[in-house]
């Protein structure tokens, strides 16, 4: 096996924006028919969203009287 490849198995280096803004996986989701705006849009509504979802799990977890 080529050695270069093996080294690299395995690690990620990108953010998931990142990949999304690739030109390769741009072609990818087009050829899929993925609108590449609706997930940028979704990955901005998770972004927004989840600060609040973690601390209403944070609060959901603290025992009655907390």
């Amino acid at each position: 096996m080529n050695r270069e490849i093996d080294d690299n198995c395995g690690e990620a280096h990108a953010t998931l924006a990142e990949l999304v803004r690739d030109p390769l996986i741009g072609l990818v989701m087009k050829s899929d028919g993925v609108d590449r705006r609706s997930i940028e849009r979704l990955f901005e509504r998770i972004a927004r969203e989840r600060p609040n979802a973690t601390r209403r799990a944070a609060g959901a977890s603290r025992p009655a009287g907390s």
